[in-house]
């Protein structure tokens, strides 16, 4: 079976998750997922075009937040992972979130006022001036839209390839063997008498600087199992294992992968982590346990499907790079955009305005 894990290149640590995804089917979005009104405070909508400063905006509350002791969880980008979506802060029984509500995860306030509350970068535009660039706009936009699409008809492609290579390779996995493995697993694991619960959080994306994850489950864990994947049967044992952990009642944080597949498991309650296993020449990763897939596969069905395996991998290869390249050239005409409205933008008077912001959530922290 064709593996996709090793496209995905790690970014610098941080509490940090997707809120979305660029998948074969097109945009995901997992706001519903963070965001619920009924859960928080405060909402902050950050409202704006591109480059009007909202993802500075989120960043420099937090920043503040910080140091009055609130725990951040940021969230990324998962188009542009360089810029934040949002993030939640949480401080005893203050919980705020800053989000930015533009397309593609366009979201408006539920409880409007009295939670949800609309912040519109906007008003620091210089409306005249972005009229004057309304062709330049609608071309870049355009552009960067065409882009998306062609990464999304690359990526659906990628993902015939892995349903192929499962078919082919059907009786390659060793389940009764790979059952009883995370069984002894899971035996280890106190159950906590309660109803098994699934909280999705995303810590992959394919995106305009490349196939990225974060580490936030290696990074919160004490005990850190990782999974050594061959021919692709990762997923397999991820799902085997997800099951036997919620019939014991576990609370289980999954990361799913934009092309399917869960791609690792967290138990909060447990601080453990179940994550993809990474070469590692510096020995800066440091894991409890390996549990290498290879012990789990049919090694005739393995050696008889090479052939088929490779070819799958050469498909699968060309369509990733397609999608990457597709969101390269995408990049540029965001950029283009950020360019414009950049341009005609007063931050001046949107730094003042951060700045009362702040002070506002800061209140509520104090």
């Amino acid at each position: 079976m064709v593996s996709h894990i090793a496209y995905f290149q790690n970014i610098p640590p941080k509490n940090a998750y997707f809120a979305g995804a660029n998948t074969p089917e097109g945009f995901v979005s997992d706001y519903s997922e963070f965001f619920s009104e009924d859960t928080f405070t405060k909402v902050y909508i950050i409202k704006g075009g591109s480059g009007t400063g909202k993802s500075t905006m989120i960043g420099r509350c937090a920043e503040k937040a910080a140091k009055y002791g609130a725990s951040c969880t940021y969230i990324l980008c998962s188009s542009d992972p360089e810029s934040l979506d949002g993030v939640l802060l949480r401080r005893d029984n203050i919980h705020i979130a800053l989000i930015d509500g533009t397309a593609p995860h366009t979201v408006d306030p539920v409880y409007a006022g009295s939670c949800g509350e609309i912040v519109n970068s906007g008003d620091y535009w210089d409306t005249t001036a972005l009229e004057n660039a309304r062709e330049e706009i609608i071309n870049a936009a355009q552009q960067k839209s065409e882009c998306f699409s062609r990464a999304y008809r690359y990526l659906s492609g990628a993902s015939s390839v892995i349903s192929a290579s499962k078919r082919f390779c059907g009786n390659l996995i060793l389940e009764e063997k790979l059952e009883k493995c995370v069984g002894r697993l899971v035996s280890s694991i106190k159950d906590n008498g309660e109803s098994g619960k699934i909280i999705n959080r995303r810590t992959l994306a394919v995106s305009m600087n490349g196939a990225v994850r974060v580490t936030t489950f290696f990074n919160s864990a004490q005990t850190v199992i990782a999974v050594k994947e061959c021919a692709a049967t990762a997923s397999v044992f991820f799902s085997i294992l997800e099951k036997a952990l919620l019939s014991k009642g576990l609370t289980v944080v999954r990361s799913i992968s934009p092309l399917g597949g869960i791609a690792e498991l967290y138990l909060p309650g447990q601080d453990i982590a179940f994550v993809p296993y990474e070469e590692d020449e510096d020995r800066q990763l440091t894991y409890t346990k390996i549990i290498n897939m290879q012990r789990f596969v049919n090694k005739d069905v393995l050696s008889a499907n090479r052939q088929k395996r490779r070819f799958g991998e050469k498909c699968f290869s060309s369509l990733m790079e397609g999608a990457l390249d597709s969101l390269a050239e995408a990049k540029k005409h965001h950029f283009r955009l950020e360019d414009i409205y950049k341009a005609t933008m007063d931050f001046s008077g949107l730094d003042q305005f951060s700045a009362a912001l702040c002070d506002r959530i800061i209140q509520r922290f104090e």
